[in-house]
């Protein structure tokens, strides 16, 4: 018991680091870093703060550009659809993602006029429209972008666990002005599709104010004085209002995984990882934001969907890392939540 605790605190104050794994993104430089929180952010223009969480600031002015012809060149990646449940209240869908300049031109303010959630390519055929509103830095953090209420055909994707219906599912269309002109972002299946990690995501959460940053996994194995040991970790935040703390994680977690399409291997079936530990706590700062562990004292994850990490750059032919879905449940502030952490790159790592 003694050298599990102590495993257990060894592991958890890494829990933090890295995770990221070694995906590639042809976007500008930025890590996976999570979306603003349910109430700053929205219709405001927001930056990172001292947490290290990216949009996390409280809000600030509201930007209007100056009206101009000019068309802006501008993409969009990193980006979530979150369906969330609540008890006694309409659903909502939130995307969260980031819009950039592919020129060099530096354009430190936007405004969404609208979002357009389209089937494939084909940008006729739309899905769901989403009202604008949001003004945003077109920078390297993902922001809120829009939300509304999810449609059936989206809210249907969280009763299936196929891959399919949770990564580039659909394509994004984002149209706003920018000072001088205006852009529109095509993103996803919208630009054809082939980003890795995939440029969207669909989750699905029930009584939380916000899907959680992305999270880490790591798998870790060795001996400790002898004695063999292997753990898992999984570490996620998620910000909320007032009353929307998560006060705990349950033992069991709920995994969808998705490969590249650069790996030929079989599809990995979700499945349940039971038997862990887990831990909510407050982060003490401004706005709040909850941060979510669970601890498990053996390898949950195999070796396929957490691989050993790179000691070098990608040689050829490479193949990324899955990506994955840990779908954690617990109590907070709103009642019995479920909510669904995207986890870009896990690894498996041995120490002595």
């Amino acid at each position: 018991m003694r050298l599990h605790r102590a495993l257990a605190l060894i592991v958890l104050s890494l829990a933090g680091c890295g995770g990221g794994g070694g995906a590639t993104d042809d976007a500008s430089t930025a890590g996976d870093a999570g979306p603003v929180g349910a109430d700053a952010g929205r219709d405001a223009t927001t930056t990172s703060d001292d947490t290290g969480i990216p949009g996390t600031d409280a809000a600030t002015s509201v930007c209007t550009p100056a009206a101009g012809s000019a068309t802006l060149s501008t993409g969009c990646d990193l980006l979530q659809l979150a369906v969330i449940d609540h008890d006694g209240a309409p659903s909502e869908l939130v995307l969260t993602g980031r819009v950039f300049s592919t020129g060099s031109t530096s354009m430190p303010c936007a405004v969404i006029d609208g979002v357009d959630i389209v089937q494939s390519s084909a940008a006729s055929t739309v899905v769901q429209h989403l009202d604008g509103g949001t003004s945003v830095l077109l920078d390297s953090s993902e922001r809120e972008l829009a939300r509304g209420v999810p449609v059936a055909a989206i809210s249907a994707a969280c009763t299936s666990d196929d891959p399919a219906m949770r990564f580039d599912t659909y394509g994004i269309v984002v149209r706003g002005r920018v000072d001088g002109g205006s852009f529109e972002a095509h993103c996803a299946r919208a630009e054809g599709g082939g980003r890795w990690p995939p440029a969207l995501r669909l989750t699905c959460h029930r009584n939380v104010d916000a899907a959680p940053y992305a999270g880490n996994a790591m798998v870790r194995s060795g001996s400790f004085m002898g004695t063999p040991y292997a753990s898992t970790t999984v570490y996620a935040a998620a910000s909320h209002g007032p009353s929307g703390a998560l006060t705990s994680v349950d033992a069991t977690i709920h995994v969808i995984a998705q490969r590249s399409s650069f790996d030929t291997g079989a599809p990995i079936a979700s499945f349940e990882s039971t038997g862990w530990m887990g831990s909510a706590n407050e982060s003490g700062s401004t706005p709040s934001y909850s941060q979510l562990q669970a601890f498990a004292s053996s390898a949950q994850f195999d070796t396929t969907l957490c691989p050993p990490p790179m000691t070098g750059p990608p040689g050829p032919g490479f193949v990324p890392p899955p990506v994955f879905l840990a779908r954690l449940t617990g109590q907070g502030g709103h009642g019995a939540y479920a909510t669904e952490v995207f986890v870009n790159g896990c690894t498996t790592t041995s120490g002595p």
